[in-house]
């Protein structure tokens, strides 16, 4: 079973990568299947459990999206593994994403910065996060301008190490 999520996984991460959207023919199946999977197998108990991972996971990047900081494909995303794992494994994977997130975005803003040799991606770094924490109202226009495009992360890469990392540490490899 989470062979597929890992697939799954790896696709969506290397599609953002590539492209900074996630398709929703990618997602919206892998939601799907989700829960058909836990019904057929686990009965209602199984369901309830795939719902309210779906709900935990995609309402936590939920969140990031009305602030401007993700993608409506990473929320999707992120449904599609509650609903596989259940609440408890998606929270710890969506924690583990949080931090390989920021890891990501320290690393894409200084590799930014040696290839232009200045301050100033981090400037604008600096400005996202005043948008985004003084007037969250702003940010979505802010991040999502064509001016800070190049700074957008593909969140599926980290959601994906970190899945990956929660599969090994969990001794599903």
């Amino acid at each position: 079973m989470y062979w597929f999520v890992a697939l799954v996984m790896a696709v969506a991460a290397l599609w953002d990568w590539r492209y900074r959207r996630i398709p929703n023919k990618l997602t919206l199946p892998f939601v799907l299947t989700g829960l058909v999977y836990h019904l057929a197998f686990h009965g209602l108990r199984g369901a309830g459990s795939a719902v309210l991972g779906m709900l935990l996971a995609g309402g936590i990047l939920l969140v990031f999206y009305l602030l401007g900081a993700t993608g409506a494909g990473d929320v999707k995303l992120a449904a599609g593994l509650g609903a596989w794992c259940g609440p408890a494994a998606s929270a710890e994977v969506l924690m583990y994403a949080a931090i390989a997130g920021g890891l990501l975005a320290v690393l894409s803003v200084l590799a930014h910065a040696v290839r232009q040799r200045s301050g100033e991606p981090l400037k604008r770094l600096l400005w996202r996060l005043v948008a985004l924490f003084v007037q969250p109202r702003i940010a979505p226009e802010v991040v999502r301008s064509a001016r800070y495009r190049h700074l957008a992360l593909p969140y599926a890469v980290p959601i994906a190490a970190a899945f990956w990392y929660w599969m090994v540490t969990d001794g599903m490899l």
